[in-house]
């Protein structure tokens, strides 16, 4: 098989496919969706309250665990979601889509 007839889509029986067929990107790709508020761009200890009770597996030791209604101190927001911070005297990590930032 030559370059030509793949090109051209003559050769269809060996799974070519014409270029023409390609679908066109005409518009750039938008810009990535983040799911982080606009306060995780501050990377300064914050206060937040738990909106939902938190129980992590006892085998995760790095999880925070927290009940709805708490105070927790967020000491780091990482770009991935998971916020660390202090809750009742006990250090750990949560998922940022758990608490209310109140700063």
């Amino acid at each position: 098989v030559c370059a030509s007839e793949l090109s051209s889509g003559i050769n269809a029986e060996y799974g070519a496919v014409p270029t023409s067929a390609a679908p066109q990107m005409s518009q750039p790709a938008p810009p990535p969706i983040t799911s982080l508020p606009p306060a995780a761009m501050n990377h300064g200890p914050v206060n937040a309250v738990a909106i939902m009770d938190r129980i992590p597996s006892a085998y995760d030791q790095k999880s925070l665990s927290f009940k709805a209604g708490d105070y927790i101190k967020v000491t780091k927001q990482n770009e991935n979601g998971l916020w660390e911070g202090e809750c009742n005297g006990r250090f750990g990590v949560f998922p940022f889509n758990h608490v209310r930032v109140t700063e």
